[in-house]
């Protein structure tokens, strides 16, 4: 078979080398810069342009480092993107700009592309467009900037209703794009809050015929719906001949200063309502450990009466283990070491019975600093505390019956999607048991990206009954590593038949796997670039008959297909106008190539496309053009956006001049005033005339020097400074909050500021009154172990705190609403309607009955995908809810698993142990029967070379004699393999004779029997007595002769030897250990120690057959214990073997 694909395998490779000369020919002569860099980043390809984009000769570059070529390359952005494609094999297009050694400038067009040899690198020369757009934006950012940047919502109205301009601050305060209210002008209007419009329609008339500027607050609608507060100021514009041109109008969004009113008041009430009536404990702690004040919930909670707690202190009630673990903490609280504490301890109710609290405490102080007292906030965790016990014993059990197994188990919570594993699956992935999340979907997350859909369905198909579960998948480690596994599993089902569980094994069969893929054609590859080329890439005739083009010119020139593009002829219908073509013919058939020839082509519905083109002519032998290669790039927008630059800029040059926010333009060499706008004057009470040619030092514009300083070092080294808090003095000698942003522009050819000041004062002060009556509420809620949320009576979600956060997960994006926390938290339709329901009947009756809202229990989806069961409850404050959340998810899943795992544990335990049984007889049999039979033949060659030895020795040569030398150490050392395999097989069918012993008697016995082995040997023995223990006498004896003879074995090189024995011992079992300072072995091969004939040094270095541990770990196993070896190659090695205790 191999003979018969040789033909194939050399026309493949001549089909590849024709391949790769024809397209490295093609990329030779284009007129972009084509280039590849291999994965060690050195160039390994380069035409003839990209040495002039480079602007170096390609023989100075090819087989050099690319960071070698362009010190400090690694710090830009093209450096990134190449690196991105080389290692995650993505695409780039991006346009780049390049400064080249000698100081120039140049820009580029580049498309990066993954092939098999590294990166592939196209560019095109864009340096004098770019030229063009930079100067032309410049120009426009000036005024721009004035309106773009702005925080407020500024536009221009025509007479005739419709926007003429409207900046980008819209959207954020409204919601709605500038495009949707260019295109709905009455969008204006309708978004005004109902119970405003009329107000707004009169003051908008009232403005068309009043030249002096208006100003109104009044409510909008959103996009999605919220309620905002709007400062409305506007002024109509006039021509100088008087024509009414339109209105100017500025929206200010005042949302947060009107809701701070409305907080400020509902603050205090929150924090006293949720303290009387919250269902977690509460109390007040003195510097002495007295209760101040407690609520209902914790005089519940250990059940004392308030008056009883106000007599006691905190260690009264405190488990008497868990007081000088409290004490030293609760201090550092008092002396404000710390600022919170969290912990979980133990309380002695009154009736003395003992409960478990999580227990949060956080210190309050003076404004002095002096201590006030202690907050201490406690929940019932007793139930959760039992629940964990219980699990624990289980676990120990399970551990323990599969502790010897070489596969991973696995245990798949269907309902809950909770999936446990063993240690050994663990290890299968390559991971940390804390880095596994335990849901399914983590399961998945580490699959072979391209095994992922694979999996999930024979997951499926198990579920739904059509096949038994085995599953051959590979496993990406988080070292990079690829790992197959084999995983077989089977499902239990409810008595509905719905699958509630699955379990299963998993092992390692990476070893049966690795092998394929190796070939890859040239052509494709070249294809690939070829196709996805960012511009348009051709060959024609002379005459206009298209021979070859990519998809991105077939797309640019509006065909569906190559096929439909080949129809049409480039000379009479390309172009928008013929003598264009005839120009390009000319051009090239002189130079031989067009470079920049920018000219009008037509698409196929007859849209004219401007161009620029590069192409090349390619002649026969003759001397005569055969057909010409080029490319082209679509500049239609450029030329659009150019003219639109130019026809922008007097468009913004007004706003400069209407914007109720302070503008100015500074010098930057002395901060001298060239010009300011009416906000100025409005806002600092200085008229124009007085602070033109002054600065800000002489008119003592700023309060603070520093902060004078900062802001100017700031703006010296950005080159722009944003959202500046500074306090600036007006011409009044008050002192305002503002808001500074400036950037560095070029003014008539001089380096100015453009600053732009806006006054907060007002939202300051409203900012401070609401922080400090915030703070201790936010305080409280932050620290309470529970996820909370209050809702105010629109339904919208104002807080929440961070447990919230940690546990649901919805953020205020997510979730501003309780309608859209319907939709997430119960995805279900039906569940989502009883939930809906249950809860507005109970508020229902927390309202009428003048009461708290009842506890109910719901299952909630989190963010993550994960339902939990929860207890959720409320508090009404007037017309707004307090709701708290408790998670008993774990409590939940722990009275299941418990039930569960009652009802299956012996039965597998009992299974595994059979079928473990079965097969150790087996082996057993098996391995007498092959040693037994073998002796027959072995005793006829030893007596045949006896034979031969003592009959014919005269009479054979040198070398037969060493041939027969050969035959009889051969067949002797097969003989000791031999008797040590029947030993093996004779320890497995032994019956065990138990009975108590002294271990230092066995181990004395053992070593007395290796007195010949150590015989002019210089051994440091270190022996520690050993204990009593019950066992087998002889079979100990042999765990003792091997691991001993291994020791002094292993350190015939070391002088001196030393060989330590000891023992250590717990509860459950015994720890005998052998120490030695011998040549150890690789901890990559410890796995097969105890194998049959399993060697890891060669005979040569140690004699032996490779049974020893093998004998040593079946009768340890045979009594109940463990074998195992730790070691450093060439310092020694340590074995263990354990015993139980009876």
């Amino acid at each position: 078979m191999e003979k018969k694909n040789q033909p194939d395998s050399r026309y493949q490779e001549d089909a590849i080398k024709k391949s790769e000369e024809r397209f490295r020919l093609t990329l030779d002569y284009l007129l972009e810069g084509c280039q590849i860099i291999g994965f060690d980043w050195r160039y390994i390809y380069m035409n003839h342009t990209a040495e002039i984009h480079n602007k170096r000769p390609k023989e100075e570059l090819l087989g050099q480092q690319y960071m070698d070529m362009w010190p400090g390359i690694e710090q830009t952005e093209v450096f990134r993107l190449i690196k991105q494609t080389h290692e995650e094999r993505v695409s780039s297009h991006f346009e780049n700009e390049f400064v080249f050694p000698d100081g120039s400038h140049g820009w580029f067009d580049l498309s990066i592309q993954p092939v098999p040899e590294g990166v592939f690198i196209l560019s095109i020369d864009i340096t004098e467009r770019k030229k063009i757009e930079i100067a032309l934006r410049e120009s426009e950012e000036k005024y721009r900037m004035i309106a773009d940047n702005a925080a407020d919502w500024i536009y221009w109205v025509a007479p005739n209703g419709n926007f003429k301009y409207i900046s980008p601050a819209c959207e954020q305060i409204t919601g709605y794009s500038p495009e949707e209210f260019v295109n709905h002008p009455e969008l204006n209007h309708k978004i005004v809050f109902k119970a405003d419009q009329k107000k707004v329609r009169q003051h908008t008339q009232t403005a068309k015929h009043n030249a002096k500027p208006h100003n109104l607050d009044f409510r909008i609608l959103t996009k999605n719906g919220q309620i905002r507060w709007i400062n409305h100021s506007c002024s109509p514009i006039f021509s100088d001949d008087g024509e009414y041109l339109g209105r100017r109008g500025t929206n200010r969004n005042i949302t947060e200063r009107k809701l701070a009113e409305e907080q400020l008041r509902e603050s205090e009430f929150r924090f006293s309502k949720l303290y009387e009536n919250g269902p977690f404990g509460m109390a007040l702690v003195d510097s002495e450990l007295r209760f101040k004040k407690v609520n209902p919930a914790f005089s519940a909670m250990m059940g004392y009466t308030e008056e009883e707690l106000h007599k006691m202190t905190f260690k009264d009630i405190t488990h008497t283990d868990d007081v000088s673990k409290d004490l030293p903490n609760i201090l550092k609280l008092i002396s404000n070491q710390i600022s919170v504490l969290k912990t979980e301890k133990r309380y002695i109710r009154k009736d003395g019975q003992e409960i478990w609290g999580s227990l949060t405490v956080t210190a309050n102080f003076n404004d002095d600093g002096s201590f006030l007292y202690n907050l201490a906030i406690v929940e019932d965790i007793t139930h959760r505390k039992k629940a964990e016990q219980e699990i624990r014993r289980l676990n120990e059990r399970i551990s323990t019956a599969t502790r010897a197994s070489q596969v991973g188990i696995w245990d798949w919570d269907i309902v809950n999607n909770q999936l446990v594993w063993d240690d050994q699956m663990y290890a299968l992935y390559g991971i940390k048991k804390e880095e596994f999340t335990g849901a399914f979907e983590a399961w998945v997350n580490g699959l072979h990206p391209d095994d992922r859909e694979f999996c999930q369905n024979e997951t499926q198909l198990a579920l739904r009954g059509e096949k038994e579960y085995e599953s051959d998948f590979r496993v990406v480690w988080p070292d990079g590593t690829i790992h197959y596994e084999k995983a077989k599993g089977e499902v239990f089902r409810n008595e509905k038949g719905e699958p509630v569980r699955m379990v299963g094994i998993n092992f390692d069969i990476t070893e049966r796997k690795n092998a394929e893929e190796t070939l890859r054609i040239s052509e494709e590859r070249y294809r690939n670039i070829f196709e996805s080329a960012v511009i348009g890439i051709y060959r024609t005739t002379p005459d206009g008959k298209i021979l070859m083009a990519n998809s991105t010119l077939t797309k640019l020139l509006g065909f569906n297909s190559f096929e439909e593009l080949i129809q049409r002829d480039l000379e009479s219908e390309g172009f928008e106008d013929n003598n264009q073509r005839k120009k390009f013919r000319e051009s090239i058939e002189k130079n031989g190539r067009v470079t920049g020839l920018e000219s009008v082509w037509k698409t196929k519905n007859g849209k004219s496309v401007i161009i620029n083109e590069n192409a090349k002519a390619f002649y026969n032998s003759n001397g005569q053009i055969i057909y010409y290669e080029g490319t082209i790039e679509d500049i239609t927008k450029r030329k659009q956006i150019e003219k639109t630059l130019l026809e922008s800029e007097e468009k913004f040059r007004k706003a400069f001049a209407t914007n109720p926010d302070s503008i100015t333009i500074t010098r930057l060499s002395d901060g001298m005033y060239v010009s300011v706008n009416s906000g100025f004057t409005q806002i600092f009470g200085h008229t124009e005339e007085e602070v033109l040619g002054k600065t800000p030092l002489e008119i003592n514009m700023w309060n603070n020097a520093d902060s004078r300083k900062q802001f100017v070092n700031a703006l010296k080294t950005k080159g722009i400074v944003e959202n500046f808090e500074a306090r600036l003095c007006p011409r009044n000698g008050t002192i305002i909050d503002t808001l500074v942003s400036a950037t560095i522009i070029d003014f008539e050819g001089t380096p100015h500021v453009l600053s732009t000041t806006k006054d907060i004062t007002a939202r300051k002060q409203a900012e401070e009154a609401l922080r400090e009556s915030e703070e201790k509420f936010r305080k409280l809620i932050e620290s309470i172990p529970l996820p909370v949320t209050y809702v105010n009576s629109l339904g919208g979600i104002n807080f929440r705190n961070d447990r919230f956060l940690q546990v649901l997960g919805y953020n205020s994006e997510e979730v501003p609403t309780v309608n859209e926390w319907w939709g997430k938290a119960y995805p279900d339709e039906t569940y989502r309607k009883w939930v809906i329901k249950n809860w507005e009947s109970a508020v229902k009756n927390a309202i009428e009955t003048n009461t708290d809202i009842e506890p109910i229990e719901y299952n909630i989806t989190c963010k993550d995908a994960i339902e939990r069961t929860m207890i959720v409850s409320g508090i009404i404050i007037e017309d707004n809810l307090l709701i708290t959340f408790i998670d008993i998810t774990d409590r939940k899943k722990a009275e299941e698993e418990i039930r569960k795992l009652n009802e299956t544990l012996e039965q597998r335990i009992e299974e595994r142990t059979t079928q473990l049984k079965e097969a150790n007889k087996e082996l057993e049999a098996f391995s007498y029967s092959v040693s037994h039979d073998l002796r027959a033949p072995l005793r006829h060659i030893n007596g045949f070379v006896d034979l031969l030895t003592e009959s014919y020795n005269d009479l054979l040569p040198e070398k037969g004699k060493h041939y027969l030398d050969v035959i009889k150490n051969s067949s002797r050392q097969m003989g000791v393999l031999i008797d040590d395999l029947l030993q093996f097989s004779r320890t497995g069918r032994q019956e065990m004779q138990e009975t108590n012993m002294n271990m230092d008697s066995v181990f004395q016995e053992a070593l007395n029997s290796l007195v010949h082995d150590t015989e002019n040997r210089n051994i440091e023995w270190n022996i520690s007595p050993l204990p009593n223990i019950k066992g087998d006498h002889s079979l100990l004896r042999m765990v003792w002769y091997n691991l001993l003879g291994n020791a002094v074995k292993f350190t015939k090189s070391k002088n001196p030897a030393r060989i330590q024995i000891g023992f250590a011992e717990d509860k459950i079992e015994y720890t005998f250990f052998v120490r030695d300072n011998g040549a150890g072995f690789d901890m990559r091969f410890a796995h097969k120690l105890f194998g049959v004939f399993q060697r890891l040094h060669s005979a040569k270095e140690f004699e032996g057959t490779g049974i020893g541990l093998a004998n040593v770990h079946r009768i340890i196993l045979r009594h109940g214990g463990r074998t195992w070896a730790e070691s450093q190659l060439g310092e020694g090695a340590t074995f263990y073997f354990t015993l139980p205790k009876q």
